[in-house]
């Protein structure tokens, strides 16, 4: 199965982004590769699977085997977005330094995927002025996974509002995301509202498994 956005084909997509890749061909192309790794990896994940109606009395606040933590997502996404890009000339990086700028306290936060376009006739990456993370940086990926057991408890407490906000800060030409992976479906409608608000608000797309939060 060929995804595509807006009639277009991804490889098509990515062609005419390579003619000079924006924002806007980002905004395009990673929604796109998410959808296709939603049905081709991410449905098998849970096919078979039946949930408890109460999950208070599981040790584990998630429950899924395949997909345990935020760092599985991680793997599992950025190894299928990057085998749908590096063909293209994109490379896919985890917790990449120097995207985000320091607050003074401590160490800056790093991105939990970046996607870079890569042409090897530059050769390999040398720290100076111009700095080659940054030249090349075309997109960014923030990741939550909002378990089973405890819905809302990511949104209630300030760490979804905080990865969308510091996105913000980032390049006006870098496209952002928050992947917000919803294990069962019991978001509370106040918070997914808020959320798809603020985003919209700062110009960060939400990717997501659950319809009403998804925001491409």
């Amino acid at each position: 199965m060929v995804a595509r956005v807006y009639g277009l084909k991804v490889d098509e997509i990515i062609s005419v982004g390579k003619r000079g890749v924006s924002k806007t061909n980002m905004n395009e192309i990673i929604p796109s590769i998410f959808e296709k790794w939603a049905s081709e990896k991410l449905a098998s994940y849970f096919q078979g699977f039946t949930y408890p109606k109460d999950a208070k009395g599981s040790y584990h606040a998630s429950m899924n085997p395949f997909l345990k933590t935020e760092e599985d997502i991680k793997m599992k996404f950025g190894a299928f977005l990057e085998n749908e890009l590096i063909p293209k000339g994109f490379t896919v990086h985890a917790e990449q330094t120097e995207i985000y700028k320091s607050s003074g306290r401590g160490y800056p936060p790093r991105p939990d995927l970046s996607v870079h376009e890569i042409n090897r006739a530059d050769g390999v990456w040398i720290s100076g002025s111009p700095n080659p993370v940054l030249t090349t940086l075309r997109a960014v990926i923030e990741i939550k996974y909002i378990n089973y057991k405890y819905p809302n408890e990511l949104f209630s407490n300030g760490h979804i509002e905080k990865d969308i906000l510091k996105l913000k800060d980032l390049s006006l030409n870098v496209a952002k995301f928050a992947l917000l992976l919803d294990e069962g479906g019991g978001i509370s409608e106040k918070y997914i509202a808020a959320t798809r608000e603020l985003a919209k608000k700062v110009d960060v797309k939400i990717l997501s498994n659950h319809k009403e939060l998804k925001l491409c």
